[in-house]
């Protein structure tokens, strides 16, 4: 298992001081990588599952998934600007009340929660 592991250019060893090993993969694991069992493979740089684009996010698509995150974050702002008028925009006239839409209320609510999520996600990462 050492030798070919140093044949493959692998240095990342456990305790013993052996090559780690994927038992679920059944091959060496490549240095920092990490198993997932949802997709049942081993990740390089696996950062974690993420079930929106139903995949692991690792070295290969970390660049994709913060576009992603920036690009929906950017479209949950731009609609909640051109909905603010039409969600609290119950005009008064007096005491009449004209055009007071509770779905689109509701609708925008849930946009700017979802916004803030995504938000707080992209500074995360």
């Amino acid at each position: 298992l050492k030798r070919r592991a140093k044949k493959l250019g692998m240095w990342d060893l456990d305790g013993d001081g052996v090559p780690r090993y994927c038992w679920e993969c059944e091959m060496i694991k490549p240095d920092r990588s990490h198993h997932c069992s949802m997709c049942r493979l081993c990740v390089l740089r696996f950062d974690h599952h993420c079930p929106w684009i139903n995949n692991c996010v690792g070295l290969h698509n970390h660049k994709f998934f913060m576009c992603f995150l920036f690009w929906s974050v950017c479209c949950a702002a731009v609609v909640a600007w051109y909905q603010h008028d039409r969600a609290w925009g119950c005009v008064s006239i007096g005491r009449l009340r004209i055009h007071c839409n509770m779905e689109v209320s509701v609708n925008y609510l849930f946009l700017i929660s979802f916004g803030i999520a995504e938000g707080l996600l992209l500074l995360m990462h």
